[in-house]
């Protein structure tokens, strides 16, 4: 489904518009995972099993003639409807099979990238950095933390960082442990 935007609140709103529709595919036994008008989920099979090829399919016609009868539509490039064991969701690799959430390598090389600047540049800089720069990377970092979990302990020291600004230029000066982390 395309989600339509210019409101601030339009997320919020899609979010509620489409609870009915992933109540409705849990009560028929569908497994969903749902983010604003982002679906990832697997139809109904017995106990624990993973679906078939069949069920997938069926699965997906299900939900596609539920989705028109309500005036939506999925979008015509997005979608996979026979059942792969892994997909990429919200910017991570979802792996069913190993039951495992995964950075994908572009969004690692990104993150290593830019923590590899903020060390360059805070050595250089008597560790002070651009305020602006270090939300960024914090917001970019705190992202990878459904693959990552250990992500946000080592963003702590980040955040706080972000507290004490410098009263001319605003920027932010990071500590050791701050360092020790961009390391990491």
């Amino acid at each position: 489904m395309t989600m339509p935007f210019g409101l601030r609140s339009e997320p919020r709103i899609w979010t509620k518009v489409c609870r009915p529709v992933v109540g409705r595919l849990r009560a028929l036994g569908f497994r969903i995972i749902t983010y604003v008008d982002d679906f990832w989920g697997a139809p109904p099979a017995p106990g624990d099993a993973p679906a078939t090829q069949f069920q997938a399919a069926d699965g997906w016609n299900l939900v596609n003639e539920l989705l028109l009868k309500l005036g939506l539509r999925m979008h015509p490039a997005k979608g996979v409807k026979d059942g792969p064991t892994s997909v990429q969701l919200l910017g991570h690799l979802i792996d069913s099979r190993a039951g495992l959430f995964l950075l994908p390598p572009a969004r690692t090389n990104k993150i290593v990238l830019l923590a590899s600047q903020f060390t360059r540049y805070a050595a250089t800089h008597d560790r002070w950095v651009n305020f602006k720069e270090l939300r960024r990377f914090c917001g970019t970092a705190v992202s990878t933390a459904l693959s990552v979990p250990s992500a946000r302990y080592h963003l702590r020291s980040h955040l706080s960082a972000m507290t004490f600004r410098h009263p001319r230029s605003g920027d932010a000066r990071l500590g050791d442990q701050a360092q020790r982390d961009l390391r990491w």
